[in-house]
């Protein structure tokens, strides 16, 4: 139903059972300076990636995910490889993230010209923005390179945020460079309820809930 309901070209990738899309806000939580603590809505890394099923699946619990061998959860993480190994899967996921992080620059340049000079809440945050929009840019074009070296699933974190704690009412995986400095200026609020996809993997299968014989 995404696709349905959303522009074309948020779809960075299509596979029989899943989409891969980028996070529509961006990582950089210096474009968000006024947002409240439990409601962060910048990314968990750089070049912050989703990956959801086609289906209607509501969580990592559903029958839906964990027939056949969990073979839906094993699709998701295939297909962001495959995506990743193609020769301009790694230019549209930065494409998104740049895209993201110009958005959101220019609406907050928006609200800052547009603010009434009595509006200090307004101007303070237009203000603070000011006085790293240069570095938020700058760290971009410092990332992107580093970006490119990354190898594979090993630079990666698949997870999920489980319910009650997610944020979203269907199934989608989050997937984002783990290593520091692709971390150093996105949220770490919601790593707490951040389950990698091999933990999700291991439970489901101890509890009988991953069924069947099917491969990836």
């Amino acid at each position: 139903e995404y696709a349905t309901h959303n522009a074309p070209d948020l779809i960075l990738s299509e596979s029989a059972h899943s989409y891969i899309i980028g996070n529509l806000a961006s990582y950089d939580s210096r474009q968000y300076p006024s947002a409240p603590a439990g409601k962060r809505p910048e990314g968990q890394a750089f070049a912050h990636t989703l990956v959801i099923p086609k289906a209607r699946v509501y969580n990592i619990v559903d029958p839906a995910a964990t027939a056949d061998n969990c073979a839906l959860l094993h699709e998701m993480r295939a297909h962001f490889l495959r995506f990743w190994a193609r020769p301009d899967g790694k230019a549209k996921i930065l494409a998104r993230a740049k895209r993201a992080l110009d958005e959101q620059d220019r609406k907050l340049l928006a609200s800052s010209s547009s603010s009434p000079s009595s509006d200090n809440s307004n101007n303070s945050n237009g203000d603070s923005y000011a006085s790293v929009r240069a570095a938020v840019f700058a760290h971009y074009d410092a990332m992107k390179p580093a970006f490119e070296r990354l190898r594979g699933e090993e630079d990666f974190l698949f997870g999920f945020h489980c319910f009650p704690e997610n944020s979203i009412g269907h199934l989608h995986m989050h997937v984002f460079p783990h290593a520091e400095p692709f971390r150093a200026v996105s949220t770490k609020e919601y790593d707490w309820k951040t389950v990698p996809l091999q933990a999700v993997l291991e439970v489901e299968t101890e509890d009988g809930n991953c069924k069947g014989g099917g491969a990836e």
